[in-house]
């Protein structure tokens, strides 16, 4: 089994050349059913005759997203085996997303706190995103070759952004301990909705979107953390367990987006390195929000 290129890829076909030429077709715009193996992510069947030299061609294309091309063969068992050591890991990192976002949605319903509502928003939008990034959407939800599949991750992360920029206006309280960044949080609001029409529009303004976005996604995290610095300099008391919780989800975004530059190489902790940012600051956050409840 051959596995490459990311989940997301649009398009990702192995070509398979010895006596004859075997087209091995994969990505998360074709029916699900139709890949060379069912499985989430972009793996190829191959079966190498004896005796025989045999040459292979990748065809890969996206929309605009990252395209990385790591090479990981393996035979059956080790496959299975590798499958079987990141099904914990994948079920503890959802089950504490799902987890914390019912929880405090029901603290919502409860108290009617706007804080509570984006939380828990934001939870659920992190988890649709990372089950985009690994195809489960492509495999249980959309496994058609759907418009809204290959929009799907840009939805959600743009989602993701907005609630956690609201979830920190109202548990930061802006609007009374820094008036003036409620108006640059406004603006970024505005940015949001612009780059969410972009994605619909057409072809070459999905395409710009992946780059617009995760530059919004930059300047949203250093407006957090200037907001969470700015208020400690004016000694406004911030609950210790959300700055480590914004410090994590830095980290780990940080550690994403050089892998995807090629500035780390690939292996297990920097491919999911936005998965281990993401646990722990949704963690610390879901603590900081038991403070919360406790001052209420």
């Amino acid at each position: 089994f051959l596995q490459n290129a990311r989940a997301i890829t649009d398009v990702a076909n192995l070509y398979q050349i010895g006596d004859e030429t075997i087209k091995h077709s994969n990505g998360d715009q074709i029916n699900f059913n139709n890949r060379d193996v069912s499985h989430r992510e972009t793996v190829f069947k191959i079966i190498l005759p004896a005796n025989t030299e045999q040459q292979f061609y990748l065809e890969l294309s996206s929309d605009g997203e990252t395209i990385n091309v790591p090479l990981d063969l393996y035979s059956g068992v080790n496959f299975f085996l590798s499958n079987y050591r990141q099904q914990l890991f994948l079920g503890l990192f959802y089950g504490v997303l799902l987890l914390a976002g019912l929880v405090y949605l029901f603290f919502y319903g409860s108290l009617k706190r706007k804080s509570f509502l984006y939380y828990g928003l934001y939870v659920f939008s992190i988890a649709l995103m990372q089950a985009s990034l690994d195809g489960f959407i492509h495999q249980y939800f959309l496994p058609n070759e759907s418009y809204f599949n290959s929009r799907m991750v840009l939805v959600s992360a743009l989602l993701s952004n907005l609630f956690l920029l609201k979830y920190c206006e109202y548990f930061l309280n802006i609007k009374k301990n820094l008036k003036g960044f409620q108006r640059i949080y406004n603006v970024v609001y505005i940015v949001l909705i612009v780059l969410f029409a972009m994605i619909f529009i057409n072809a070459k303004t999905l395409e710009l979107t992946y780059p617009f976005s995760n530059l919004n996604g930059l300047i949203s995290l250093l407006l957090i953390l200037t907001t969470v610095f700015t208020m400690r300099f004016k000694k406004i008391k911030i609950d210790p367990y959300f700055s480590f919780g914004i410090l994590f989800l830095v980290v780990g975004l940080l550690g994403f987006v050089m892998n995807n530059l090629g500035l780390l190489p690939s292996n297990f902790y920097t491919l999911n390195s936005s998965k281990f940012g993401s646990g722990l600051e949704v963690v610390f956050l879901s603590l900081s929000m038991t403070n919360l409840i406790k001052r209420l």
